[in-house]
C-alpha cells in the first residue's frame, strides 16, 4: 500500500532545544543607569588600589588627562568593547611601571586575543611583582595557555600554584575544568571535591560536580548537587534551569515545574522560567495552565521580541487546537509574524481548515488552505524553505489539488533537485493523476539517490504488484522496504497484498492483521483483508471487512467483491 500518511505535517513541540530568546530580559533606563552607576563605583574602588600599588613600585604621578583615559578605557572593558579599552588606557598603564598595569594590560590583551602580548605583559608583572601577589599573576598566566589551548603548560602552572597553595580555590576550578574538558571526570570530581571541602559555601565545585554528573548520566547526583547550589544561592539562575532540565529529561515533569516556580519568587518576570513552564505544561497537555504562563510572558516582553512572541502565540494556539477550540486556535496562530513558527502556524491553521472540510464532509474551507499556500510559496523571504514546499504539497493533495501539488513540487525542486521528500511526493502526485509512467520514473529518481528508501522501495513494489507486472521483483523490493521500516503498517499491508497475488492467503493474513492495528480505518488494508478471508473461504469475516471498506470509503473494486462474495455464498447454500 503507497500511501502518504494524513496530516503528518501536524506539528508537536514537547520542548524546546537551544532557544536564543529564552531567558532575554528587557532593560528599562533605570536598570542601565544603575548598572552604569555600579560599574562606576567599583571602578573608584578598583582605582584606589591600583593608585595605591602603583605609587609604592613607581614614581610616575598621574595627571588629569591620564586617570580620565583609565576610567574611559574601564568603562569600555566593562561594556565589552576591549579593542577601544586598550586604544584609551595602553599607554598609560605601561608608562605606570607597575605590576599591577601591566596585569591590567595583560587583562587586556587576553580579553582581545593577543595571547602574544598577553604574555609578555603577565610575564613582566610576574618579574616585577612582590612574592605574596605572584600566584594570583600565574592564574591569569593560566586562562593565557588555555585560550592557546595549550594544556600541558598549563597544567604545570597549576600544579606549581597548587604545591605553594594546596587551597587556591581559582587553581582548584581551573584544573578541574582541564580534565572535564579531557573527559577525565575522575580526576576532575577529585579537584572538585577537594574545592568542595575546602569551601563548603562556594556554589563553584557543586555547580561543576552537577555538570559532569549530567555527561556521565547520573542524574541523581546532579540533582543533588544543584540543589544544594539553589541552597546557597537562591538567585543563581542556572541552577534552576539546569534542574529543571534534567527532571523534564527523566521524566520528573511535576518536579521541573516547581522549581520553576520556586525561582519565580526571586524572578517573577523571568522570560526564560515563563517560556520553560509554559512549554512544560504544553507538553503534559495541560493546556490551561500553560496558556495562563505564555499570557504571562507575553505581558513582560517587549514589542521587538519577535521570535518570544511567535513562539507564546503559536503555542498558545497549538493548545486550543487540541482542545478542539479552532476559532481561539486560528486567532493566535494568525498572530504569528515573520520569522520563528511562522510557518508552522500557517500549516497549522491549515490542519484546522482540513479538519473542518472532513467534519462539514465538504471542500468548503479550501479557499482558507489556498490562500495560506499561496502566501507561504510568494513569500521571498521564504523561497528556499524546504518545509514550505514539502507540507503545501501534502495540503494540496489533501483536498485533490494534485496539479497544483504538481507545479509546487517542480518549483520546490529547482532550488532541491535532489531532495527525495519532494521527489516521493511528486512521484506519489504523478500517481494520483494517474501518470504511471512519470510515477515510477519519479520513484526510480529516488532510488538512484537513495536505495534505502523504503517508501519508494514500497512504492514501486505496490504497483508491480496492483498491475501484476512482475511479481517476484515487486516481493524482493517490499521485503527490503520491509527490513528497513519493519514498523510500518503501509509495508505491512503491501506484503500481505503481493502474497495475496501469489495465492499464498494463509501467508498474507498476518501481514494484514498487523497493518489493521495501526491503521483501522484504511478502506485499503480493510478491503485487502476482506479479499483474503473470501480466497480463505472464511465468507462470514470477507463479508465483515469488505463492508468495513465500503462504509469508510466507496470503491467499484471492494463493490465487485461484495458481489463476487454473495454469489459464492448463493452457489454455498444451493
Amino acid at each position: 500500500m503507497h500511501k502518504r500518511e494524513k496530516r503528518e505535517y501536524r506539528v508537536f513541540y514537547p520542548s524546546c532545544k537551544n532557544c536564543k530568546n529564552c531567558g532575554i530580559s528587557t532593560e528599562s533606563i533605570i536598570t542601565q543607569f544603575l548598572r552604569s552607576f555600579f560599574i562606576l563605583t567599583l571602578f573608584i574602588n578598583t582605582l584606589s588600589v591600583f593608585f595605591l600599588l602603583t605609587s609604592a613600585s613607581s614614581s610616575y604621578a598621574f595627571r588629569s588627562p591620564d586617570i580620565q583615559k583609565i576610567i574611559n578605557g574601564f568603562i569600555y572593558e566593562n561594556y565589552g568593547n576591549y579593542n577601544k579599552s586598550l586604544e584609551t588606557s595602553k599607554n598609560i598603564l605601561k608608562k605606570s611601571n607597575s605590576a599591577v598595569g601591566y596585569y591590567y594590560l595583560a587583562k587586556l590583551y587576553l580579553k582581545n586575543k593577543n595571547f602574544k602580548k598577553a604574555k609578555y605583559y603577565i610575564d613582566k608583572t610576574i618579574k616585577i611583582s612582590h612574592k605574596e601577589n605572584k600566584i594570583h599573576y600565574y592564574i591569569l598566566k593560566t586562562k593565557i595557555y588555555l585560550n592557546e589551548n595549550k594544556i600541558k603548560k598549563s597544567l604545570n602552572i597549576l600544579n606549581f600554584i597548587l604545591k605553594k597553595e594546596p587551597y587556591n580555590r581559582h587553581a582548584l576550578l581551573l584544573i578541574a575544568g582541564i580534565y572535564k574538558f579531557q573527559k577525565k571526570y575522575a580526576s576532575a570530581s577529585y579537584y572538585l571535591n577537594l574545592l568542595k571541602l575546602y569551601y563548603p559555601d562556594n556554589i563553584d565545585s557543586y555547580y561543576e560536580l552537577s555538570k559532569i554528573y549530567i555527561e556521565e548520566n547520573k542524574p541523581a547526583k546532579a540533582i543533588k548537587n544543584l540543589k544544594k547550589v539553589v541552597v546557597l544561592n537562591p538567585y543563581f539562575k542556572e541552577s534552576y534551569f539546569q534542574l529543571a532540565a534534567i527532571y523534564t529529561v527523566i521524566g520528573k515533569e511535576k518536579q521541573a515545574l516547581n522549581i520553576l516556580k520556586e525561582y519565580l519568587k526571586y524572578n517573577p518576570h523571568s522570560n526564560f522560567a515563563l517560556y520553560q513552564l509554559g512549554l512544560i505544561n504544553y507538553a503534559v497537555k495541560n493546556y490551561k495552565l500553560s496558556r495562563k504562563y505564555f499570557f504571562r510572558l507575553l505581558r513582560s516582553i517587549s514589542i521587538g521580541k519577535i521570535n518570544l512572541r511567535n513562539n507564546s502565540y503559536f503555542f498558545i494556539g497549538v493548545s486550543y487546537y487540541f482542545q478542539n477550540n479552532y476559532p481561539e486556535s486560528i486567532k493566535y496562530l494568525s498572530m504569528v509574524k515573520y520569522g520563528q513558527h511562522y510557518a508552522d502556524s500557517r500549516f497549522q491553521e491549515i490542519e484546522i481548515y482540513l479538519a473542518l472540510n472532513n467534519k462539514a464532509q465538504n471542500h468548503k474551507y479550501n479557499t482558507n488552505i489556498n490562500y495560506i499556500i499561496n502566501e507561504l510559496i510568494n513569500n521571498k523571504k521564504l523561497e528556499k524553505n524546504l518545509k514550505v514546499y514539502y507540507f503545501s504539497a501534502i495540503s494540496l493533495m489533501e483536498i485533490k489539488q494534485y496539479i497544483e501539488a504538481m507545479n509546487v513540487l517542480n518549483k520546490g525542486l529547482k532550488y532541491f533537485p535532489k531532495n527525495t521528500a519532494l521527489l516521493y511526493q511528486l512521484g506519489s502526485d504523478y500517481h494520483f493523476l494517474h501518470n504511471n509512467k512519470k510515477s515510477i520514473k519519479t520513484m526510480n529518481m529516488v532510488l538512484e539517490i537513495n536505495p534505502m528508501s523504503a517508501d519508494a522501495l514500497n512504492f514501486k513494489g505496490y504497483y508491480l504488484t496492483a498491475h501484476k507486472k512482475n511479481i517476484i521483483k515487486a516481493k524482493k523490493l517490499i521485503k527490503k522496504a520491509l527490513s528497513i521500516k519493519p514498523d510500518s503498517p503501509y509495508i505491512m499491508d503491501s506484503m500481505g497484498f503481493v502474497y495475496l497475488r501469489l495465492k499464498e492467503y494463509k501467508k498474507a493474513l498476518p501481514y494484514f492483521k498487523r497493518a489493521l492495528k495501526k491503521l483501522k480505518n484504511s478502506s485499503a488494508v480493510l478491503r485487502h483483508t476482506g479479499m483474503d478471508y473470501l480466497m480463505l473461504k472464511n465468507y462470514g469475516k470477507a463479508k465483515k471487512y469488505l463492508k468495513l471498506s465500503e462504509k469508510i470509503k466507496k470503491s467499484n473494486e471492494t463493490l465487485k467483491y461484495l458481489k463476487k462474495l454473495k454469489n459464492l455464498i448463493k452457489i454455498k447454500n444451493d
